[in-house]
């Protein structure tokens, strides 16, 4: 019943005073379109743009588009922006003011957002008093965005290079000490390919023992067999090794060139879904939000008002 007869005391309190509402209303509306106009708000225009991440090797449990989006919020990138677009003197900010630093970021942040879009990209939206600079802007956040991830991949490339680089250098020496013995072995003890040599030395050894041959020449084909004995296991063993380890080698060859190959190319770490354009039209203020805000208020206060001074004589 009370919401009722308030409801009712409202509707009637509006038509009692529906002339001096629809004045107020007409009144609030014009105060609020000058008011919402270039000569007290001065407009900005947005310039939008979207990347995917591209060529971005996740460092953590990070997805690529939120690792991207970290890189976008560098302090550095911005420092930058601010520095070539001379921020400070075009958005009118003292820069030798106590807390210019603080205006400048609060600034900054009301006019550049990087957020992340439903579908995995990267968005970046710009506003500025200027459509063009607006658009400038963008372009310049993507192109210190790329500078910076280069920089971190030419560092981390560089430090895989110089890991690969030890690897390669002690592997390299253990395949050497490796080669070395196996030539000596050979040179001093005759053994070259040991599976083959035993099985024609063995051969020949039995052949001479039914054909009776020489002493001499026993006695050579039994010294090549102790030989093959004594250095013929030791001989297959670092074959082998050096083998696997020749292998590795021929793979960490392939890592430091792709390192080296990565630390000097000029890769790109973006695809461009959305280029940023030059703003046709004002984003802020709107000024229709602006006017019905001002209506609304200016009718609701109004009619607080009529409510208290207002009322029906019984």
């Amino acid at each position: 019943m009370n919401s009722e007869f308030s409801f009712t005391s409202l509707m009637q309190l509006v038509k009692r005073n529906f002339k001096l509402l629809a004045v107020l209303a007409i009144v609030s509306a014009l105060a609020g379109a000058f008011f919402s106009g270039p000569t007290f708000i001065k407009p900005k225009y947005k310039s939008t743009m979207a990347v995917f991440p591209l060529n971005i090797v996740p460092v953590s449990i990070e997805s690529e588009t939120e690792q991207v989006q970290q890189f976008f919020l560098a302090t550095s990138i911005k420092d930058s922006v601010i520095k070539n677009f001379d921020l400070y003197k075009h958005w009118e900010i003292d820069e030798e003011g106590d807390k210019a630093a603080y205006w400048m970021d609060l600034e900054y942040q009301s006019n550049v957002s990087i957020s992340r879009s439903q579908y995995e990209s990267v968005v970046i939206k710009v506003m500025d008093y200027s459509p063009d600079t607006a658009k400038l802007m963008a372009d310049e956040i993507l192109k210190q965005y790329n500078i910076l991830v280069q920089r971190f991949w030419r560092s981390k490339g560089e430090e895989y290079m110089i890991a690969a680089s030890r690897a390669l250098e002690k592997r390299s020496k253990y395949i050497d000490s490796l080669q070395q013995r196996l030539e000596v072995i050979s040179k001093e003890y005759g053994v070259i390919e040991y599976e083959m040599q035993t099985k024609e030395v063995t051969k020949s050894y039995y052949e001479m023992l039914r054909g009776g041959a020489n002493d001499a020449k026993m006695k050579e084909v039994s010294l090549m067999l102790d030989n093959l004995k004594n250095y013929g296991p030791e001989f297959l063993k670092i074959s082998t090794l050096l083998k696997e380890y020749m292998f590795f080698y021929s793979q960490w060859v392939d890592k430091r060139d792709n390192f080296y190959f990565e630390t000097q190319a000029d890769l790109r770490f973006y695809n461009l879904v959305e280029e940023a354009k030059v703003a046709v039209k004002k984003s802020y203020p709107v000024r229709w939000v602006i006017v019905l805000s001002t209506v609304l208020a200016t009718l609701f206060l109004a009619l607080i008002l009529l409510a208290q001074f207002d009322r029906p004589k019984s």
